[in-house]
């Protein structure tokens, strides 16, 4: 069930003229002072409402300006994560239940899994970069079957990704 929202406008600059819509609908004009016609925010979900600013003083001094936009989105029982969380439970950095690559989740947080060689891993437990084994060029994990690219000379065995001399 949608519930009734209304605008005001306080009057900052008596020449503006002030439009507002609701999730990308029509534009209606807003009155300084006065309140605007109900606008029917969800009670679950986004709703996007936007401002336009067209200020005539500003556009008779200069060139014609394009109109300021503001926009203003409500959620109402939607889910909102910390930045680095691809999908979380609550909005702290600790919430993340997935993670946006290069990040990887370790501990409920979107960790940054940027190693300073190729010939490194990211170790989740360690939270820490890690050697790739000693024959691999580039590595899932520090065993011989952890390779994912061997330096010339060697190739990746088909049924083990083993590095092995060529």
């Amino acid at each position: 069930d949608a519930h009734g929202v209304r605008l005001v406008a306080t009057p900052n600059d008596p020449d503006a003229e002030l439009e507002w819509r609701l999730n990308g609908g029509k534009w209606d004009y807003l009155v300084s002072g006065l309140t605007s016609s109900p606008a029917a925010v969800m009670p679950a979900g986004w709703t996007l409402l936007e401002i336009r600013v067209s200020s005539l003083t500003v556009t008779s001094l200069l060139e014609p300006l394009e109109p300021l936009i503001y926009q203003v989105a409500v959620a109402r029982g939607a889910l909102i994560c910390h930045p680095s969380c691809w999908r979380c439970s609550g909005p702290s950095e600790n919430d993340c239940q997935a993670c946006l690559p290069p990040m990887v989740l370790h501990g409920g947080r979107c960790l940054y899994t940027i190693c300073e060689s190729s010939s490194q891993y990211y170790n989740r437990t360690e939270t820490a970069c890690k050697s790739c084994y000693s024959t691999c060029k580039e590595c899932a994990d520090a065993s011989p079957q952890g390779c994912t690219r061997c330096p010339s000379a060697r190739y990746l065995l088909p049924s083990s990704a083993l590095a092995v001399l060529g």
